[in-house]
């Protein structure tokens, strides 16, 4: 009898081994391209969040709020819109642009809020106890946001975000 393996013996070995590694590499690559996926979902969801942060964290100090009810301002009728005096004294109106939560402060030119891998379909400001309308609530803002994400996947992935603002200071008639 000869010491080794035989040519089958051989064969069937490097067989299996091929076919775990094969399942390796797959589950890695597949493990991989999930990653990606989830690193740019979370990217466009930190750059909505941020946006959402910048507009409530300047309208909860801002005055003079107006939106689509409004009587008079840049608003009327657009419900993607919320204009306010911040407080620096500017004239700040955040509204939907072509896909993006823009800012024009004091008549200037609108900058993007929100990144290009991000496409908001969806952007809508419920107002409630406006200035100078006697309904004796405390002024809030009820921001609501339907965005796509795109960055970093395949298929799209929908996201809708939700808050609610109340003015710091209180309003009193």
């Amino acid at each position: 009898m000869k010491n080794g393996f035989s040519l089958i013996e051989m064969l069937v070995a490097i067989s299996i081994f091929t076919f775990v590694a094969l399942l390796t590499v797959g589950s890695l690559l597949i493990l991989t391209a999930a990653e990606k996926r989830i690193s740019g979902i979370q990217s466009a969801q930190d750059n909505l969040r941020f946006a959402m942060e910048a507009i409530t964290r300047e309208a909860r100090i801002g005055i003079d709020h107006t939106g689509s009810d409004s009587s008079g301002g840049p608003c009327v009728g657009n419900p993607s819109c919320l204009s306010f005096e911040n407080v620096a004294g500017e004239n700040v109106v955040y509204q939907l642009l072509g896909g993006a939560i823009k800012k024009q402060v004091d008549g200037g030119v609108y900058n993007a809020l929100t990144s290009p891998e991000i496409t908001i379909e969806k952007l809508t400001f419920n107002l409630k106890g406006e200035e100078g309308i006697p309904d004796f609530h405390q002024p809030r803002v009820t921001i609501i946001v339907d965005a796509i994400a795109h960055k970093g996947t395949k298929n799209e992935t929908k996201m809708n975000i939700q808050t609610t603002v109340s003015r710091r200071t209180l309003q009193i008639l």
